[in-house]
């Protein structure tokens, strides 16, 4: 496993992150991160989110500072589809 809560990135390279997981027929979804794989379908259950909106942040450091953005992760129903993450605009 990796350090807790980080995960390499490459320049100039596009990388998906997974931030959280969902199974198909369950209302709720569970934050996702490295720290997740000892959980039963790495679902920890202190970071279970219901449905809804939240606030997600994302940081990614580098050799001259940071940069930080801000995104909406939505939980609307018992899809998998119906959990979805935007970018905040502004």
């Amino acid at each position: 496993m990796m350090q807790a809560r980080r995960a390499d990135v490459h320049c100039h390279e596009d990388q998906q992150i997974s931030v959280a997981v969902k199974f198909e027929g369950s209302e709720d979804c569970h934050i996702f991160t490295n720290e997740s794989y000892p959980f039963p379908r790495w679902q920890n259950p202190a970071w279970r989110l219901d449905r809804g909106k939240y606030r997600l942040r994302a940081t990614a450091y580098y050799e001259r500072g940071r940069i930080q953005t801000d995104f909406t992760l939505s939980n609307i129903g018992a899809h998998r589809d119906d959990l979805t993450v935007q970018a905040l605009s502004g």
